[in-house]
């Protein structure tokens, strides 16, 4: 792997500033013995020494892979000990490598003449470490190609610079790009990747196949971790202006936990799908002022949402929006007198596994009733000839009630219920048309004593009498 080369270069530097030294220090000891044109000479002299020293110095950090790869600056990790950690940074006019334990430079060279930017780590059980800083301003058209080596502990860092635009795009679970401005990092063989660097946006596009991914918080910094699929490797970021993740075109699940937008304050977040079955989770714990819209096109829910306390949630071509079973239920008295008023209790019922968002209650007022009042545990109801509440969210587990009253002017009641959401209702048969029905058989007024019914032998013996009594008025009344 030409380990050597970086050690024969430094080595080459060293003899050359020791020259350096020597020379400037006979050229004092001679110009106390000269005259002033020798004393400039000698000067001329050691300037012209030390420029093709660092000319050389230049030349060689630059073509690290030999002439055939001219402007290609490498670095090839030592297995002499355990880890590495080196730092690819500009300063001033040249780029270089540093040792981060020993402040050494092990490799650089002019930065006009350095397109492209090699590391390779050391297989095993051996830990490397690159940071590329972009504070000094930093560019590589031909990009940065890191490889950590296989096994060991392997981190790429980025931090520093201001850019317009990031990107993360993982491969798998080891290999990917991020490109921070013009530069394109690409690296091989990893762990974590950790990017600090200042960005106005950052996108992450997630790997093809069936994909989950959890946007999480990491010791107050947002990490998004592969959770299930195609494996990608662990990122952790932060300093962000905006957060953009894009599915990856197979059936993916993005979660956004609770917790993570303690990292992303003022930072707004999009989700974007691709595909014809993604889902995504929202962990809606503590959020506070939520406003929910949904818009549903052929099946693919978008929606901006907002809230008191996160920034806002941008979602479109989404299948599945926070899946959770939603039933509704309705309860009644079996009868009431006719006049009186009807109570109904309706219960709207999330069992989980995700808060139900947007869910609403529809049922519209039954013949022969009026209605009298609707009042919900939450949120608002309106309506007269069908009442509409807007019941907002209600969490996993959780429940909310309707107390419908209504005025029974004759016959019998029959009143339906049925409940939606703007997310998604993986219990559809418990909310889609009618969920619920209660019959109910009007009776008189207090105070008010029914006629029996009478069998029907009964209804002819009355029969009989009846006409036995109006044939005995008709015989009385001819005799007058």
């Amino acid at each position: 792997m030409r380990t050597s080369q970086p050690s024969a270069f430094l080595s080459r530097l060293r003899k050359r500033q020791a020259m350096s030294t020597w020379s400037s220090a006979r050229i004092r000891e001679l110009s106390r013995h000269s005259t002033p044109s020798a004393g400039l000479m000698w000067f001329a002299l050691l300037a012209a020494s030390t420029a093709v020293a660092f000319a050389a110095a230049d030349w060689h950090g630059a073509n690290l892979e030999g002439s055939a790869t001219p402007g290609v600056l490498r670095y090839v990790a030592s297995p002499a000990t355990k880890e590495t950690r080196v730092t690819l940074v500009r300063q001033a006019e040249r780029i270089l490598i540093i040792d981060d334990f020993t402040h050494e430079i092990v490799a650089g060279g002019r930065a006009d003449r350095i397109k492209r930017v090699i590391v390779r780590g050391v297989d095993g059980d051996h830990n490397d470490t690159l940071t590329v800083d972009f504070s000094g301003g930093l560019s590589l058209p031909g990009g940065i190609d890191f490889d950590g080596g296989t096994a060991g502990f392997d981190t790429l860092r980025i931090v520093g610079g201001n850019t317009k635009d990031s990107r993360y795009s993982p491969t798998n679970r080891s290999d990917g790009v991020v490109e921070v401005g013009a530069t394109e990092i690409r690296y091989r063989n990893l762990e974590p990747v950790i990017d600090t660097a200042p960005a106005l946006s950052y996108t992450i596009n997630l790997p093809s196949g069936t994909v989950g991914a959890s946007l999480q918080d990491n010791g107050g910094q947002a990490e998004l971790v592969s959770t299930s699929g195609t494996s990608f490797e662990n990122l952790t970021f932060a300093n962000k202006g905006s957060v953009t993740i894009n599915a990856g075109g197979g059936a993916d699940t993005i979660t956004l936990a609770a917790n993570v937008w303690a990292d992303l304050t003022g930072v707004p977040v999009t989700v974007n799908g691709s595909g014809s079955s993604n889902t995504l989770i929202v962990d809606l714990t503590g959020a506070t002022s939520p406003s929910l819209p949904v818009t549903n096109t052929s099946g693919n829910l978008s929606g901006t949402w907002t809230f008191g306390n996160r920034p806002n949630l941008t979602f479109s071509d989404i299948q599945s929006l926070n899946p959770a079973s939603l039933s509704v239920s309705k309860t009644g008295p079996a009868s009431v007198a006719l006049g009186s008023s009807l109570t109904y209790t309706i219960t709207v019922n999330n069992a989980g596994p995700n808060p139900a968002a947007g869910v609403t209650v529809t049922d519209p007022v039954p013949p022969n009733t009026t209605l009298v009042s609707a009042a919900p545990s939450q949120g608002s109801c309106g309506g007269t000839a069908t009442v509409s509440c807007s019941l907002g969210l209600i969490g996993s587990g959780g429940s909310a009630t309707i107390a419908l009253v209504l005025s029974v002017n004759s016959g019998a009641v029959v009143n339906t219920a049925a409940v939606t959401a703007g997310t998604t209702d993986t219990n559809a048969t418990n909310s889609s048309t009618s969920t619920a029905a209660v019959n109910i058989s009007a009776v008189c007024p207090p105070g008010v004593t029914p006629v029996p019914a009478l069998p029907t032998w009964g209804l002819v013996v009355l029969a009989v009498l009846l006409a036995g009594y109006g044939a005995i008025s008709r015989w009385r009344a001819m005799r007058c």
